[in-house]
C-alpha cells in the first residue's frame, strides 16, 4: 500500500503542466463580413480568395490568409455594440479597430462614448464567450466586420505603439513578404495546433512585444553612442 502511494506520487510529482495556449487574436466565428457581390458571410463560412469589404466608402480587397483559423475554439470576445449596426462587434480585446480619428487601437482600450470610424457611436460593451477563431488578413491590412472598420492585426504590446511607431504600420508592414508570396501564388496555408497560421512567428514576435521596454532602451544606447562617435571623430578631424 505504501509502495503504491510513493508510486502515485512519483508520477504526479513527475508531471508536467501543458503549456498555455496563446489567447484569442481574432473575430468569432458568428461576426459577419460583406462580400463584393452585396452579400454578408459570417467568417466560418469565409475563404481564403473571397473579395470583402475593406473600408467604409465600399472599398472591396481579397482575404489572401487568415492568422488566426480554430472553428471548434470557444474564446472571450469583446462584445462592441455601436450605432454602425444592431449587431454588435465581437471581437478579442488585442485586436485593433479604428476610432473616427483612423487611429488602430486595441478593441480593449474602446469605452462607450466612443466614436469609431465612419462616425459611429459606442453604446455598450460586455464581455461574451462565443465559437470560433477567425483572422482574416486582406492586402489592404483592414476588414469591415459588422459594419466596424477593423485592423487585420493585433497588439502584442497591448497599445497602439511599438517603438513608438503606429502598430497598424508596423504590423502591415511585417506582413509584406507574405503578402508578396501569395500575390505570386507562392504561399501554401497551414495552421498550429492552436489556430495560428504557421507563417507568423508567433513566439518571436510576442517576445519581442514583452521587451518592447528594454529594445526601446538598447535602440537609444545605441543610437547615443553613434551620435557620440561621429562627434568624436568630427572633433578630431578640426584638431587635425
Amino acid at each position: 500500500s505504501d509502495g503504491s502511494t510513493d508510486s502515485m506520487q512519483l508520477v504526479c510529482d513527475d508531471h508536467e503542466e501543458p503549456a498555455p495556449e496563446p489567447p484569442v487574436y481574432c473575430f468569432s466565428g458568428a461576426s459577419t463580413a460583406n462580400l463584393e457581390d452585396g452579400t454578408t458571410i459570417a467568417l466560418k463560412n469565409l475563404k481564403i480568395g473571397d473579395r470583402v469589404q475593406v473600408t467604409k466608402d465600399g472599398k472591396f480587397d481579397e482575404v489572401y490568409s487568415f492568422g488566426h483559423y480554430q472553428p471548434d475554439s470557444v474564446g472571450g470576445y469583446l462584445s462592441i455594440h455601436s450605432t454602425a449596426s444592431v449587431t454588435p462587434i465581437l471581437i478579442s480585446a488585442l485586436h485593433m479597430l479604428f476610432l473616427d480619428n483612423t487611429k488602430a487601437v486595441p478593441a480593449a482600450f474602446v469605452n462607450v462614448g466612443d466614436v469609431l470610424l465612419g462616425g459611429y457611436t459606442v453604446t455598450k460593451i460586455k464581455n461574451v464567450n462565443v465559437q470560433g477563431a477567425f483572422a482574416p488578413f486582406t492586402y489592404s491590412g483592414t476588414i469591415v466586420i459588422d459594419n466596424v472598420v477593423a485592423s487585420n492585426y493585433v497588439s502584442l504590446t497591448g497599445s497602439s505603439t511599438f517603438l513608438g511607431l503606429d502598430m497598424q504600420l508596423v504590423a502591415h508592414n511585417f506582413a509584406a513578404a507574405r503578402r508578396l508570396l501569395c500575390q505570386l501564388n507562392l504561399c501554401k496555408e497551414s495552421y498550429s495546433k492552436e489556430g495560428i497560421a504557421t507563417w507568423i512567428p508567433y513566439k518571436t514576435a510576442n517576445w519581442i512585444a514583452r521587451h518592447e521596454s528594454s529594445i526601446s532602451f538598447f535602440v537609444v544606447v545605441v543610437g547615443a553612442t553613434v551620435m557620440f562617435l561621429r562627434h568624436t571623430k568630427s572633433l578630431r578631424k578640426m584638431h587635425i
